[in-house]
Order: structure tokens, then sequence, then C-alpha cells
């Protein structure tokens, strides 16, 4: 007897774990998911931070802002480490909009779904924009030097294997129930 795979169960359980994902992100007290970001993403560009790759961020601010979370966090570069901040919701868009003593230089707007397609490495950012699932607005330029930057950085090479595992596994069934491209990599591979 030929065993079939029900998708529909499949979509509905990764479908239920995002928003499951993404209310952990809203219920968390926002400091500490900003602390651990920063302390994650300070150890996976140590080495560049380290030869300067990084020096045209100083004095600049990215937001980044994950929709489905209602979080708003600023990433700026002091000295040799990045800082990630918690802001109030709208404050990011409200500074770059005023164009007058505007503190956020680029916001980077999307859903969880978007984002962890993004860091595994499983979705180019190029495609997540062009597909309109996140949006990119304010110093072009800067987000240019920042995409290039980031598609430089190997997560296989950066990441805590555990946590490289879980969310390369999970970019990928995420990409099947989208009925995206395959990824690009194998970063399951690695772990």
């Amino acid at each position: 007897m030929a065993t079939t795979t029900d998708f529909s169960l499949m979509d509905k359980g990764l479908n239920f774990s995002t928003k499951l994902l993404a209310y952990g992100l809203k219920t968390a007290p926002d400091k500490a998911v900003a602390s651990l970001l920063s302390i994650m993403l300070n150890h996976t560009l140590k080495k560049s931070l380290a030869e300067g790759d990084f020096d045209f961020f100083d004095g600049k601010t990215l937001a980044i802002i994950v929709d489905d979370a209602a979080m708003t966090l600023a990433i700026q570069k002091q000295k040799s480490r990045f800082l990630i901040l918690p802001i109030a919701q709208g404050a990011a868009e409200s500074s770059i909009n005023s164009h007058e003593n505007s503190t956020t230089d680029v916001i980077i707007k999307g859903s969880v779904t978007s984002f962890l397609l993004m860091i595994s490495g499983t979705t180019d950012p190029d495609t997540l924009f062009f597909r309109r699932r996140i949006t990119i607005t304010g110093n072009t330029d800067l987000s240019l030097a920042v995409k290039n930057m980031l598609g430089a950085v190997e997560p296989e090479k950066s990441l805590p294997k555990p946590l490289l595992f879980f969310i390369s596994k999970y970019a990928k069934a995420l990409c099947k129930s989208m009925d995206t491209k395959p990824p690009r990599n194998d970063l399951g591979s690695q772990a």
C-alpha cells in the first residue's frame, strides 16, 4: 500500500509554529531579545568586524521591523561591536519619513518567516525583496553595502551548530510549503 504525505497538515504545522515564534518574540521582553541578538550578531560577524569590513556602518542606524512580532530593533555599530536596541513601534518609520533629524538610515521590514529565510541563507534578500516579502527604505547605498556584506557571511562557519541545524531545517520546510526554489546551500549537512 502506497503512503501519501499530507502536505496540508505540514503547512498547518509550519504556519502554527511560525505564529508561535512571532508570538514568543512579541511577548518576550524587548531588551532581552535585543541583547540575545546583539550577542549572536557580534559572534557571527566577529572576524568581519575585526577586519574592518563594517567600518562603513560607523554612525549609521539600521532598523529591523518584524511585522508579525510587532518588534522594531535598531542596529548601530559602536567601535568594533554591533549594538541592538529595541525602539518604539513606528519610531523608525516616522524618523526616516521626517528627513530632518533622521535617526534611522535604513529600514528593513518583513515577517518572521522572511527573516528566517534570509538568516538561514535559504533565500536571497533580493528574492525576498522582489517578491515583496521584505521592504527596504532609506539610504540605498547603505542598504546595498549591508546586504552585500551579509551575503558574504557563511552561516555554516559562524552560527552555533544546533542553532544552524534548527534554522536550516525550518527554513527548508518553509520553502517547501511556500513552493519556492530549493535552498542554494545545504546548511543542515554541516550540523
